[in-house]
């Protein structure tokens, strides 16, 4: 019987998670949800804003705007209003990583999955396979 039992990263309240990945209890969860779609709603209606001004402006913690943006839920579209791709620090308005960095993640992901070429047998010269004694 796995009861998965967790203490709420926002309030301190155990609840039962559904999921490892689970952290908010459900009414926490909620709210979340309620602040996520009035945040959404600001930058529809404000397209130039940046994290910064989202985060002042709905008096929202711009740690979770940023986790919002980096879930891909969000997405800024006004100039300067990004933030730094994890991996290179290149401006990037969704997501973790820039176009370029997810591009060459994805190869190195997939050349890691590729069935590896064996290799071809190296031709023997006339009389290796035999062994000389020196008399």
């Amino acid at each position: 019987m796995d009861l998965n039992l967790k203490n709420c990263k926002e309030c301190g309240r155990m609840f039962k998670a559904a999921s490892r990945m689970q952290r908010l209890c459900e009414r926490c969860r909620e709210n979340e949800d309620k602040i996520f779609l009035k945040v959404r709603e600001f930058i529809y209606d404000n397209p130039s804003t940046n994290v910064m001004e989202v985060s002042e402006e709905m008096n929202v913690d711009e740690e979770l705007v940023l986790k919002w943006l980096r879930e891909g839920r969000l997405k800024l579209k006004g100039e300067g209003s990004g933030y730094p791709c994890e991996k290179c620090g290149e401006t990037i308005q969704t997501g973790r990583f820039c176009g370029a960095c997810s591009h060459a993640m994805s190869n190195e992901l997939k050349a890691g999955f590729a069935p590896k070429q064996e290799e071809k047998p190296k031709k023997k010269s006339k009389g290796a396979d035999r062994m000389h004694i020196k008399r």
